[in-house]
């Protein structure tokens, strides 16, 4: 029984070790050198791979013509990243918001809590800017610390207010999606 199967897995494997291609390439001494492995360093010449019958099935290519091959590889890689990560947005929108009015909402809850983080970064930086002109008969070195204070808080408020037109910029774009997806949902 056990060599039976050990017959049918040799059977069921042979075209694949018939099919293991042999590579042919030049070294860097100009020589003309083959392979069943390919060399570890990729020839300046390029590299064939050739069947069991020593046909070419994939020719050389040049430095050039590879490095354009591996642009378009990677490029076609970045496409399906980006097609995935659509798809998986699209289902994150589709399980979370049942209609625009839900993307509305959501949107509202937060520009309402920006709006409040706004509202105290604002009475924060009023404060130091009153402490700040209370110092100004003093020297600068005092004066300094102040300084730095507010120029930290109008870098938050300034942070803040993009974040504001990001979230209204999120929001229009997904209420679309969401119209299209929902459109091409009913029947």
């Amino acid at each position: 029984m056990r060599r039976a199967l050990l017959f049918a897995a040799t059977l069921a494997l042979a075209p694949i070790i018939a099919e293991a291609g042999l590579y042919k390439w030049v070294d860097e001494n100009g020589k003309v050198q083959y392979s069943d492995k390919p060399p570890l360093q990729l020839p300046q010449q390029g590299m064939a791979e050739l069947n069991r019958h020593g046909r070419v099935t994939r020719a050389a290519e040049s430095p050039a013509e590879r490095q354009a091959r591996e642009a378009r590889e990677a490029a076609a890689r970045e496409a399906e990243q980006r097609a995935i990560e659509a798809r998986r947005h699209d289902r994150a929108l589709l399980e979370s918001y049942r209609s625009v009015a839900d993307v509305e909402r959501e949107r509202d809850r937060k520009l309402a809590e920006s709006g409040a983080v706004l509202k105290t970064l604002s009475a924060q930086r009023q404060a130091q800017a009153a402490k700040l002109a209370g110092l100004a008969r003093q020297p600068a070195a005092q004066q300094a610390g102040a300084r730095q204070e507010l120029a930290a808080l109008d870098a938050k408020i300034a942070q803040r207010r993009q974040d504001v037109a990001q979230i209204r910029a999120r929001a229009a774009a997904d209420a679309e999606r969401l119209k299209v997806l929902r459109g091409a949902s009913t029947p």
